[in-house]
């Protein structure tokens, strides 16, 4: 969560904060079949949906394939999400014993231990 918290920080990352309205972007759920937004990162790291920090990469690079499908490659708002993906992906390696810890409690919470 507060990986994510940092993410919407960012001046340049209020585009990704909320999924597009039908009045922002009428065809948007017409051509993107699995929206994510920030928010619904945050929501899931609330439930505890991600049990390993691949599941939240994988939301982030699906927020990244929707934004490159939905405006092109070589948009500005495409750049802005691999702009976030990157900053995602330095702020994980940061904190990367933190996070293999929490990884190992889980699996651990899973099998019973």
């Amino acid at each position: 969560m507060d990986i994510v918290d940092k993410l919407t920080e960012s001046e340049d990352s209020y585009l990704f904060h909320n999924q597009p309205t039908r009045s922002d972007a009428p065809n948007y759920r017409d051509i993107i079949i699995s929206p994510i937004a920030l928010k619904d990162m945050k929501n899931k790291s609330k439930r505890n949906e991600y049990k390993d920090r691949a599941m939240f990469e994988n939301d982030i690079a699906l927020m990244v394939s929707n934004a490159e499908r939905f405006n092109g490659p070589l948009n500005q708002i495409s750049e802005i999400a691999r702009e976030l993906q990157s900053r995602a992906q330095a702020l994980l390696d940061k904190r990367a014993g933190d996070i293999e810890t929490m990884e190992c409690v889980i699996k651990m919470d899973v099998a019973g231990f």
